[in-house]
């Protein structure tokens, strides 16, 4: 079981978020509560994208992730889960402020894949 924690979440004003919508990356129903805490038993091994959306008090929401990687108590069969590992997303905006309609440049260019080669493909979201 893996205990998730988005406690150090927060509004604009460092006030309290209303609401954690979690995502487990493994196929599970997202799970949205009060609570910044969670706990989530996977079922195989592997590397998992996880996701946390805050929503605070006037609606307005924020993404985290995080990658969770699950092994086997036993070691002879983690080797599949240590050859293979995710990608590593790096992602720059130009402004990082906007304003309504202002075009913003964003940049994954510097995102790279287990090997340290660049990523071949990227998804916008």
């Amino acid at each position: 079981v893996v205990d998730l924690d988005a406690s150090r979440s927060h509004d604009f004003q460092g006030g309290p978020i209303v609401e954690f919508e979690f995502e487990f990356g493994d196929g599970s129903p997202n799970v949205t509560q009060q609570s910044p805490y969670v706990k989530h038993a996977y079922a195989q091994i592997g590397h998992y994208p996880v996701s946390v959306t805050v929503t605070d008090k006037w609606q307005q929401r924020a993404k985290a992730h995080c990658n969770q990687k699950v092994i086997d108590s036993d070691p002879s069969r983690n080797s599949r889960v240590d050859m293979i590992r995710p990608p590593e997303a790096h992602l720059i905006n130009d402004p990082p402020v906007s304003k309504p309609d202002q075009v913003v440049a964003l940049d994954a260019s510097k995102s790279k894949d287990m090997y340290d080669k660049p990523c071949v493909s990227f998804l916008w979201d």
